[in-house]
């Protein structure tokens, strides 16, 4: 026999020695397999309890304010900022970008100084423009919002109105875009339809109006008050990690001369929330020479409006009416304005079509004993006055603050008005 053959007997020898079922080896080594298995079991069994006691408690314990958000954007601030009100104002002004533009364009211009979009809640220049008018104080109040829809005037209404909180006068501004927005797809597609349903407790709209989740989504929703507050979670979370913030990153790197203020806020604001709307940040000049350049915006609307969608139209349409049923329950004296846009915006979509909105925005206001102004007039807004074929610069948002005083004072004087 070889050597090679030497050595490798042994091993082959030792290999055909393999210990029965019955081997003391064999046995400990199926004992330990069913000690881990046992482990597993019972670990998962204990995760399991700890949970069932962790949702039970969150069920019966854990009570956050539902107007609070993992993101304090724009709609969280304007909805704060209302809801602390001392004493309800006069007249509420709400609608879309429209709106939003002209509130601060024309009051960074009357003012003679920036206003911050945040923080300026109020129009002076609607207020110094009534009480000249009416010799009498006169508050206000904007909630207006970029991309506002039909329902998410319907959702505010519904959440944030009630028979003691609420304001006199309620001038909505409106436009066809409003109610046929093609990037549109489902009422908490927007902020202020997502946050006002959260806001709510998910009683401003119904399951036919959302988009329904999976099935074990919705077993989810139905079985774990975890899953359910998940948002809750985050924003307590988020509502503990800004004051760290807000107190120790100014500090921190204030000291570094390698960089400027303004990267210091995006920076601070990257790495809290990017997304929340804090003071100094959103500042409007009072005058610009950016303003008063006109920028084309044809193709975004053509995408919005086209193809022109009835559905769309009649669906919103539903959601004004019972906007206006709402403030019309409470009290609240409404009055519906058509917004003025260019002719450039108008031949976007066939004659018929913008005929067929114009008509439908007025017999919802008709219909609900509201009052339509009509201002979307050529003759008085001319292409000079817009910065883009839907919003006005700072010398159309100045006219159009003057209008709107006018006319409400018209009405007052001869009773029509409530304030």
């Amino acid at each position: 026999m070889s050597l090679l053959q030497e050595k490798v007997a042994p091993e082959a020898a030792r290999d055909d020695v393999r210990p029965d079922s019955n081997h003391p080896f064999r046995k400990k080594s199926n004992d330990f397999r069913f000690l881990n298995l046992a482990n597993g079991v019972s670990t998962a069994l204990a995760a399991f309890a700890i949970f069932i006691l962790l949702d039970t408690a969150v069920r019966f314990f854990y009570k956050p304010d539902s107007f609070d958000w993992p993101v304090h954007n724009y709609v969280w601030a304007k909805t704060q900022a209302y809801r602390t009100l001392a004493k309800q104002p006069d007249i509420m002004i709400m609608g879309s970008s429209l709106i939003c533009v002209i509130l601060q364009n024309a009051e960074a211009v009357y003012l003679k100084k920036p206003v911050d979009i945040v923080a300026h809640n109020n129009s002076v220049m609607l207020e110094d423009q009534l009480a000249e008018r009416l010799h009498r104080n006169v508050s206000t109040f904007g909630f207006a919002c970029g991309g506002m829809m039909a329902s998410d005037s319907f959702s505010v209404a519904k959440t944030i109105f009630s028979a003691n909180q609420h304001p006199k006068l309620l001038i909505v501004g409106i436009a066809p875009r409003d109610f046929i927005d093609n990037g549109f797809k489902d009422v908490t597609s927007s902020d202020v339809g997502r946050y006002m349903q959260h806001a709510s407790q998910n009683k401003v709209f119904g399951r036919g109006d959302l988009k329904q989740p999976s099935a074990l989504e919705r077993f989810t929703l139905r079985n774990s008050s975890i899953y359910e507050k998940r948002l809750d979670f985050i924003a307590t979370l988020n509502d503990g990690l800004r004051p760290i913030f807000d107190i120790y990153f100014d500090q921190i790197w204030h000291s570094s001369r390698f960089i400027s203020n303004t990267d210091l806020i995006a920076i601070k604001n990257l790495l809290c929330s990017p997304e929340d709307a804090r003071l100094n940040q959103l500042i409007m000049p009072p005058d610009s020479t950016d303003d008063h350049k006109y920028v084309n915006n044809l193709d975004i609307y053509r995408m919005r409006y086209l193809p022109f969608s009835q559905n769309a139209l009649a669906s919103q349409c539903n959601y004004f009416e019972g906007f206006l049923k709402q403030c019309n329950e409470l009290g609240i004296r409404v009055i519906v304005v058509n917004m003025p846009i260019t002719k450039e915006n108008i031949d976007l979509l066939p004659k018929s079509d913008y005929q067929l909105c114009v008509s439908k925005f007025e017999s919802c206001a008709r219909n609900n004993k509201s009052d339509y102004w009509d201002l979307n007039d050529p003759s008085v807004f001319s292409r000079k006055d817009f910065r883009d074929s839907v919003h006005l610069n700072s010398i159309g948002s100045f006219k159009f603050i003057q209008l709107l005083a006018e006319k409400i004072a018209r009405h007052y004087h001869s009773g029509a008005l409530p304030i």
